[in-house]
């Protein structure tokens, strides 16, 4: 017995007509039509590059037109050829490979599937053996009552994993607050004195914090190559619009054709460094760094465990990190200068509010293997402007500055 006719046939409709294998992670294009993810984007880069344009007529079937940046996972059929694979794989191991006859008894001594001829061998002598299908329904209950339990258990373990995180954010907390304390040098007390200061000078504090921090600046400007469609560059490379041009551009692995994203042009490799932004026209946007290669498609992910250390600022939640699970940031006035910090020996990233020179965010220590970039996700109405370095000036206003596609 081997595979069945209905299983050769739904493999058939569920191959990809680019590599003729089952499909790999399918997706759908405009006209309906399904391929492997990384055929249909090989397919695409192929054409783009012999053309020098996008496709416009290019369903390998039916030549109708279609964009990379609409291709739609198809979930279901991924699920079927799932299901497909494991029907043909069943298929192929219900038939003894001594005796190529059907497994349709069960030795319960040995618990081993046997066919009629291995029964009457003689090592199978004096065993208790019966029909798989009566044998079934008895396992498929204890199968049951055992996933009864790992449900309890993994309950169980859900309480104290939550339990744990409540205690590692609280230590956190303390651990930041004792840190800003560390940065205030108090000035010996002296017995003579007749009145004892009580307060601190708020703007020596932010000036030491921005001293210290602009020690490690860095001039960052905008990549072009990895610039959205949908984004306009100024000609200094310092400010990003959303502008939903829908210009077409040469293709690129580095662009991101999904999500309205931009990479900085600076390689971040060993060392510290920081760099600012200046967020005081948007309203949404999101800021930090990511590792070089990142995908840029509908499976990107803007959490640590995926390359990417950001923060975000929106008008439903505010202010937010974006750790595998969001972590909501409270201030008391609303940033108009994000300043990052990034210590690769150290496994740091922290944030800062430079309108008041006070600490918003560090994520927990990682360890960097990959090289890092500046990462920016650019919204409606809301450019982001990037300062000149300290020792360059003062980084000028961005109202007035000229715009140009990206290129």
């Amino acid at each position: 017995m081997g595979t069945s006719n209905s299983i050769i046939k739904m493999i058939k409709i569920s191959s990809c007509s680019i590599c003729k294998e089952l499909m790999s992670h399918p997706v759908s294009i405009n006209c309906g039509h399904s391929y492997c993810r990384a055929c249909i984007q090989r397919y695409y880069t192929k054409v783009s590059s012999e053309t020098g344009l996008k496709i416009k007529s290019g369903c390998p079937l039916c030549r109708s037109s279609f964009r990379l940046e609409n291709l739609r996972p198809n979930k279901d059929l991924e699920n079927i050829i799932d299901v497909i694979k494991e029907m043909a794989e069943d298929a192929n191991k219900m038939l003894c490979k001594e005796h190529l006859e059907k497994l349709d008894l069960f030795c319960e001594d040995e618990g081993q599937l046997l066919c009629w001829r291995c029964n009457w061998e003689d090592r199978h002598k004096g065993h208790s053996v019966a029909l798989v299908g009566d044998v079934c329904q008895d396992y498929k209950e204890k199968l049951q009552e055992t996933v009864k339990k790992m449900g309890k258990l993994q309950e169980n373990h859900k309480a104290q994993l939550c339990l744990m995180t409540e205690q590692i954010n609280a230590w956190k907390d303390v651990k930041n607050t004792l840190s800003r304390f560390e940065t205030v040098k108090l000035e010996p007390w002296k017995a003579e004195l007749p009145k004892v200061h009580t307060t601190c000078n708020v703007s020596e504090l932010y000036f030491d914090v921005k001293t210290l921090l602009r020690r490690h600046q860095v001039d960052v400007t905008l990549d072009p190559s990895t610039a959205h469609p949908d984004l306009a560059l100024s000609k200094d490379r310092r400010q990003v619009t959303y502008k939903q041009c829908h210009k077409d551009l040469e293709a690129s692995t580095e662009r991101f054709y999904v999500f309205p994203c931009v990479l900085g042009c600076e390689d971040f490799t060993s060392g510290r460094y920081y760099f600012e932004v200046s967020v005081e026209n948007a309203t949404t946007w999101d800021v930090g760094v990511c590792i070089k290669d990142v995908p840029r498609g509908f499976d990107m992910k803007k959490e640590p465990e995926f390359g990417f250390w950001t923060i975000k600022m929106c008008k439903k939640d505010g202010l937010v990190a974006l750790t595998s699970t969001p972590t909501s940031l409270h201030l008391s006035e609303k940033p108009q200068l994000v300043g990052v910090f990034l210590d690769i020996e150290a496994g740091v990233i922290s944030f800062y509010n430079m309108t008041s020179g006070s600490h918003i965010f560090t994520f927990p220590k990682a360890s960097f293997r990959d090289t890092l970039r500046p990462f920016f996700q650019v919204y409606e109405h809301s450019p982001l402007f990037l300062p000149a370095r300290s020792d360059q000036g003062e980084g000028k206003s961005p109202h007035g500055e000229s715009i140009i596609e990206n290129t």
